[in-house]
């Protein structure tokens, strides 16, 4: 059954004297303004902070209407990366194509998502995900450098990372728009000296 936003607040012990659960026959379907009150940070230092500034994403300007986005990933947790390209090309397939070229080394679970790293990609990363703490950062981004997997991260037009979530670092060095998409404890799999 679906939860209501005032059955929620009460759980919480918020306080739902400023709410009506009869205004709405479901929150938001008027307009967005009721979400906006129930995010409201009331009573903290929160309420003080201005918002983030809302960005266009231009790179869509330069792909062309036609054009699909390319959008290059790996992950060693496929299930989360699955989330990221169910995300990505389901909800936004009305808005624009889009290439989404899959590398995760999760294969037991990869070819749910149609996400499988090929052969060469696999065999490329798959000493980054061996490599422990005993490796420093920089020697594994002058590693990634020498991969055809990197070369296939420049020519994408977007890289995704997901878990290991340090793998955002290293894909920050293809010099692409980065999307991030951490869908568990941002430090799993994150070396503890890094």
């Amino acid at each position: 059954w679906p939860a209501r936003a005032a059955l929620v607040l009460h759980n919480m012990h918020q306080e739902t004297a400023s709410l009506s659960p009869a205004e709405e026959e479901h929150p938001g379907e008027t307009d967005a303004s009721m979400y906006m009150r129930l995010l409201s940070w009331h009573g903290t230092i929160e309420v003080a902070k201005p918002f983030a500034p809302i960005y266009s994403f231009p790179l869509l300007d330069e792909v062309g209407e036609h054009q699909p986005l390319t959008i290059w990933q790996a992950c060693i947790h496929s299930s989360t990366a699955g989330e990221a390209k169910t995300v990505v090309t389901d909800f936004l397939k009305h808005e624009f194509p889009i290439d989404f070229r899959g590398n995760s080394l999760a294969t037991q679970l990869c070819g749910n998502y149609g996400i499988c790293a090929a052969a060469h990609v696999a065999e490329e990363l798959e000493p980054l995900v061996m490599w422990g703490e005993e490796i420093p950062f920089e020697s594994k981004v002058v590693y990634f450098k020498t991969t055809q997997a990197f070369q296939d991260a420049r020519n994408a037009d977007v890289t995704m990372c997901s878990i290991p979530a340090w793998w955002c670092n290293l894909f920050a060095v293809a010099s692409k728009p980065l999307l991030a998409f951490i869908g568990l404890p941002i430090l799993q799999y994150v070396p503890e000296s890094e």
